[in-house]
């Protein structure tokens, strides 16, 4: 299984430049444009923009790394060492915290020209898409549907990167992506 070492500077970057881009982006919208820009950037220059897990839940595929800073756990506060986060979260009426907004600017020499690419792309294509749509495409990528097929009872479980992989062609070029990024993941 592909796996890479969580990136918390830099999925701290990518929050606040969606934020920026889209002051008062939603939670939900902002973790479902992560998975899509990775997922897409993954497939078109071997990498994804931040390095971190995604997990199937119920409402989609979920950034870990991201949902962890935006629901400011110990260990995502630990990782990027600091007790207060650059962002603000305003609450709906149950007092659940539903949209984001930054407090600083991103720092943009953590992103290369192909990452902003995506994130704009993605943003521009995804940002205003209804939820139930939003929702529908995330659930039906291979990655997510093969992982919560197999969660059991668990209400998340964590997705594969090859499954991330465009293969419908199973080209050369598709087999040789996938050893380059196991060998260096």
């Amino acid at each position: 299984m592909i796996e890479f070492r969580p990136d918390y500077g830099k999925a701290l970057e990518a929050i606040l430049w969606l934020s920026s881009a889209r002051p008062g982006i939603d939670i939900y919208r902002l973790l479902k444009i992560l998975f899509l820009a990775d997922k897409e950037h993954l497939n078109r220059y071997g990498r994804p923009i931040v390095n971190q897990r995604y997990v199937a839940m119920v409402y989609g595929p979920v950034a870990e790394t991201s949902y962890d800073i935006l629901r400011r756990k110990p260990r995502a506060l630990a990782a990027l060492g600091v007790d207060t986060l650059p962002i603000r979260l305003k609450v709906d009426g149950r007092g659940k915290p539903i949209f984001v907004f930054p407090e600083r600017q991103p720092n943009m020499r953590r992103f290369s020209k192909s990452d902003l690419k995506l994130l704009s792309e993605c943003l521009d294509r995804y940002g205003e898409m209804h939820f139930g749509a939003l929702k529908a495409l995330t659930h039906e990528h291979r990655a997510y549907k093969n992982a919560w097929a197999k969660r059991g009872t668990k209400g998340s479980i964590a997705m594969n990167f090859e499954d991330f992989l465009n293969t419908e062609n199973q080209d050369e070029e598709t087999v040789a992506a996938l050893e380059y990024i196991s060998r260096y993941a």
